[in-house]
């Protein structure tokens, strides 16, 4: 069974204009920027910080932390400091889950954030005519697909490994905003519990 972060596969058709992709690229990073500062609030809660203010995000991204996965990194090293202190199963089972999740769709969210909105450009083949030429007769289909200078999302017949349409960027918005409540609920059951 494939899990919820697994490139899903290609539509059929692109987006007829460019519009509705670039509404969910931006809903969709925002969303996952949300979801840091629910995992800040967390981080302070495992290293005895309010879950609130200046102080808790300045820690969060303090030092050599410049990617989510550092900063998930340091998050995961403070949860276990912190349940060596305050073991609880259900707790740290929980706080598994939100690793393992955090991790698959940060996959996704790079996707995003680093992709280029093309104009059908998958479909086209330089050894049949001129580009020009096909620009101006193909029907408009818009896709979000990786950059070709990033060549490990490429196959080696120039294949993207992923082309995004609005569809897959809205399961994204909605899978980036679900990972905040699982996250919210377990750093305010620590604080109740133990306090910040």
């Amino acid at each position: 069974m494939p899990d919820p972060w697994d490139i899903p596969p290609r539509a059929e058709e692109g987006d007829p204009s460019d519009e509705a992709i670039c509404k969910w690229i931006g809903r969709s990073l925002c969303a996952w920027e949300e979801y840091e500062v629910y995992l800040a609030r967390l981080y302070a809660i495992f290293s005895g910080l309010p879950m609130h203010g200046g102080d808790t995000y300045k820690a969060y991204i303090a030092g050599q932390t410049l990617n989510f996965s550092g900063r998930l990194q340091k998050v995961e090293k403070a949860g276990n400091e912190y349940f060596l202190r305050f073991p609880n199963q259900q707790d740290e089972a929980d706080f598994s889950s939100i690793l393992k999740q955090s991790r698959g769709f940060s996959a996704r969210r790079n996707d995003v954030a680093h992709s280029v909105l093309v104009p059908g450009l998958t479909d086209w083949d330089a050894s049949k005519r001129d580009f020009e030429e096909w620009l101006r007769e193909k029907h408009e289909e818009w896709w979000l697909v990786p950059p070709e200078y990033m060549q490990k999302k490429y196959s080696p017949g120039m294949r993207p490994t992923f082309s995004y349409v609005s569809a897959d960027l809205r399961a994204f918005y909605d899978a980036f905003h679900s990972l905040i409540l699982p996250v919210n609920e377990l750093a305010y059951r620590l604080y109740q519990r133990h306090g910040g």
